[in-house]
């Protein structure tokens, strides 16, 4: 609920955080915004957020992934890449003079079916209906 008397943005982020590790200890990080809602409150007014997250569409992304290349290399000394990911949710003016209130949340993305018997169905077994 908007309780001010100036509209308010409301957006929804994906935000992907992307950091490649070599073998000789450079690091390389890079942060990529999917923006998946973008709207504004009413001064005084409510937005229905299950509503509109509801619609939202999360474009496609890496999963999640915490890895390395296995080898000779020792696991001290061995390249990795890392993609990890935060959902933001921020409320308030934009720019440098303007205030805004955000939080993030981390989450995982996986490319798991979302059903248990499509797991099963994966898995070559029949699911067992009791």
């Amino acid at each position: 609920q908007n309780e001010t008397r100036k509209e308010l943005a409301v957006s929804v982020v994906l935000r992907q955080y992307v950091l490649q590790k070599t073998a000789r200890g450079s690091s390389n990080r890079t942060r990529n915004d999917f923006c998946l809602l973008s709207l504004t409150c009413p001064a005084g007014g409510k937005l229905d957020m299950e509503e509109h997250v509801a619609k939202a569409i999360v474009p496609s992304v890496f999963p999640s992934f915490h890895g390395g290349v296995k080898g000779s290399i020792s696991r001290t000394f061995y390249p990795s890449l890392m993609w990890t990911y935060s959902l933001e949710i921020r409320a308030g003016a934009e720019g440098c003079c303007n205030s805004a209130v955000d939080a993030r949340i981390p989450v995982l993305i996986a490319a798991a079916p979302p059903f248990p018997d499509a797991v099963e169905k994966a898995r070559g077994t029949n699911p067992t209906i009791t």
